[in-house]
């Protein structure tokens, strides 16, 4: 009786892959497609975009933790002050 062998195409499928995912669940729309060309202006134009967008969200979220952390500053000495006067009210009634 002959033993049926695979084909080669089959057979690759199942070799393992230098990347550790299996050949067979990669595919090809997410595979890298090599290096973009530095010099094409439009791709430099969109990177540029994309790091200024990126510059802006830093500024505005540094902005915003600090308007936090001054109204939790604000809180904190306001809870302070009226513990304080309790404390003080509370004196006076013993």
């Amino acid at each position: 009786m002959r033993v049926p062998t695979r084909k080669p195409a089959i057979a690759a499928r199942f070799k393992p892959s230098l990347s550790g995912i299996p050949p067979y669940l990669s595919c090809p729309a997410t595979e890298p497609r090599g290096i973009v060309m530095a010099n094409d202006s439009g791709t430099r134009d969109r990177a540029e975009t994309r790091a200024a967008k990126q510059r802006e969200r830093e500024v505005a979220g540094a902005a915003a933790w600090q308007d936090h952390e001054a109204e939790q500053r604000a809180i904190e000495e306001r809870t302070q002050r009226l513990r304080a006067m309790r404390l003080a009210r509370e004196a006076e009634k013993v």
